[in-house]
């Protein structure tokens, strides 16, 4: 079976903390001596993760979409057998034999799938032309004759079952329990032949072994993560609702970020980052905690910064506020842009809400857009099937945050924070969505049901 690199990887909408979790903490794994390891990104890089990686000189993750079991993650790692159409039938009829194998695959000189061969196949073609001769000798010069014949003339071209490798194992399962074959091909989409499978794989699959960052809650996870085989959690938020099929190592603390807690772990087990790492570890510090800002902010978050910054030789205000200021979109679009972003999911009882933030270091500059901010948040609310979405306009040098409300429950919303019916409110101190504005938010939603 195919055996996968550990991955390791945040949340959708990844943010810089997010990231450069994954990045350091695979790092430090190779530095243990796990070189089967590999950081990725469970969505497209913002602007300001992408400007620090360019500025560090870090190459940024791969973009990894799902990890769903697919059926290339069921093909052996042994070499491919395929046999070309001129070759004889009693050549196929050997390999068949001494590789015990059922099926056997022809293709062409390109190795693109042409058709298959099987034992049963082999049995039927002798059986009706050998007929009933009557001789001995007469049925040995039809098995020969048999036996000399092109694959191309009696391999089975059509009507075949042939996996895509990128099919889903799933709906690979659902078709072999219908058709029942012994072996299944897989091709590439050029057709191109890479090996059998059949019902004897799906009992072997390896799930792909994942260490999420910075999140646990499914919501906020690749697509596919309950197929995937679990390893670890690191994070700094609210305990959310994924399940393991064993008992696996799972940190969360109360501290500001979770490049907090890696650079904590880099410390405990006897390790020093890397200048350019430690520098993407206190860039993610300073995000989260918005250059300790943030009420979230910890004595922890604030040491280790230091720690960080000695390493990297990066200033902490001045390599802060240089963040921010490339993370403050400068126009409509770039504000859209923005919201989606930084897009997290929640659930409580029968409602769905979504909660997104921008992080701005000219709140003035915005204000001009908010009518059309608003009708923006309105249309993702409607199409994305929110009962309620917050969107925060967070300036850190202002100390405060322009909450906009929309979704059918918006009113419900607005009550949730204010008495005043006005779907803008101006929150002063609030910056932190995770420690002012969610828990408000379920507090507001439990007392609603209760009424």
């Amino acid at each position: 079976m195919k055996h996968h690199p550990i991955l390791i990887i945040g949340h959708r909408n990844p943010d810089i903390d997010s990231i450069a979790s994954a990045i350091a903490y695979a790092r430090l794994k190779e530095m243990e001596g796990n070189t089967k390891v590999m950081a990725g990104a469970a969505g497209q890089l913002n602007r300001e993760t992408s400007y620090v990686l360019e500025k560090l000189r870090i190459q940024p993750p791969p973009l990894i979409s799902d990890v769903k079991a697919r059926v290339e993650d069921l093909l052996d790692n042994e070499p491919v057998v395929m046999l070309h159409p001129v070759m004889k039938l009693g050549e196929a009829a050997n390999l068949l034999r001494d590789r015990q194998s059922k099926t056997l695959a022809i293709t062409d000189k390109n190795q693109r799938l042409l058709g298959v061969m099987t034992v049963g196949d082999l049995a039927m073609i002798l059986l009706d032309g050998v007929g009933d001769p009557n001789s001995p000798e007469e049925a040995g010069t039809r098995v020969q004759r048999i036996m000399d014949t092109p694959l191309s003339e009696i391999m089975k071209p059509q009507n075949l079952v042939v996996f895509d490798q990128s099919d889903l194992v799933a709906e690979a399962r659902d078709m072999m329990l219908k058709t029942r074959y012994r072996n299944y091909p897989v091709v590439d989409e050029g057709n191109h032949f890479l090996g059998m499978i059949s019902r004897y794989h799906l009992l072997g699959m390896q799930r792909k072994p994942v260490i999420l960052v910075d999140h646990n809650e499914k919501s906020q996870a690749l697509e596919g993560i309950e197929e995937a085989d679990l390893l670890e959690i690191i994070d700094h938020h609210r305990v959310g609702d994924l399940e393991s099929i064993s008992p696996i190592y799972f940190r969360n603390e109360p501290v500001g970020a979770t490049c907090t807690l890696i650079a904590k772990i880099y410390i405990e087990k006897g390790y020093t980052p890397e200048p350019k790492i430690a520098g993407l570890l206190l860039s993610g510090i300073l995000s989260d905690t918005m250059i300790f800002k943030s009420p979230t902010t910890t004595g922890t978050d604030r040491e280790i910064a230091e720690w960080l910054a000695e390493i990297s030789g990066l200033e902490i205000e001045e390599w802060g506020r240089e963040i921010f200021r490339v993370a403050s979109p400068l126009d409509l679009n770039e504000t859209r842009n923005a919201i989606n972003e930084d897009l997290k999911e929640y659930k409580y009882g029968n409602t769905t809400f979504a909660v997104a933030q921008i992080e701005t270091a000219d709140m003035t500059h915005l204000e001009q857009y908010f009518p059309e901010i608003q009708e923006t948040i309105e249309k993702i609310s409607a199409s994305r099937g929110y009962d309620l979405m917050f969107l925060m306009v967070t300036d850190i040098f202002v100390g405060g945050t322009q909450l906009l409300i929309a979704g059918e429950k918006g009113d419900l919303g607005v009550r949730i924070f204010s008495d005043n019916h006005r779907h803008e409110l101006f929150l002063k101190g609030v910056l932190s969505r995770k420690k002012q504005i969610i828990p408000i938010i379920f507090r507001g939603l439990a007392q609603n049901e209760l009424v």
